[in-house]
């Protein structure tokens, strides 16, 4: 039998054994981690896109990880595979248009950055790794400006920064569909 998205989400993150992990999977149940799109127009832009798309990233980076043998904790690749973007929760809504068709708005009440607002969600139930956090922080990769000014650093402290980005790219390139 074939595990539906969302039950195959929730094995991975009741794999996870750090304090508050209950209640962060209490909070995406609660919200609309399940039924929000992943954008508005591009990849995953259907309802239940953005876990559809976590779930690809993960996958993407588990084999990544595997390939390149870089070694990442599991707990690491499932946290940053799955959560990345949980900063989209609660941001997108279905409005009508002029000719009675519906398309996803965003409308985000908080805009500190993508990554860093994931980053902030995350640290309010679960304590994240510094490489973690530089992983979730710099996913967006080429089309993050801020990168090009951090790349030496990062490179030198943490080589494998870019493996959550190339993921994630590989995810919506490859992996995934726009409806």
């Amino acid at each position: 039998m074939m595990e539906t998205t969302e039950q195959e989400i929730m094995k991975l993150l009741k794999m996870v054994k750090r304090r508050g992990m209950g209640k962060l999977i209490k909070f995406l149940e609660d919200n609309d981690y399940f039924t929000a799109p992943a954008s508005t127009k591009f990849h995953g832009n259907f309802e239940g896109g953005l876990a559809e798309h976590s779930l690809r990233v993960y996958e993407a980076l588990y084999h990544l990880d595997v390939w390149l043998k870089t070694k990442l904790e599991l707990e690491t690749m499932i946290i940053c595979g799955l959560l990345h973007d949980v900063c989209k929760l609660g941001i997108y809504k279905k409005e009508l248009k002029e000719d009675k068709s519906l398309q996803w708005v965003r409308n985000d009440p908080f805009p500190v950055g993508h990554s860093e607002k994931s980053i902030t969600i995350l640290q309010e139930f679960i304590k994240l790794t510094p490489q973690e956090i530089v992983l979730i922080r710099w996913h967006m990769g080429a089309y993050d400006p801020a990168l090009k000014q951090n790349s030496r650093d990062l490179a030198r402290y943490f080589p494998e920064y870019k493996l959550l980005y190339f993921a994630d790219d590989i995810a919506t390139q490859f992996m995934e569909e726009t409806r």
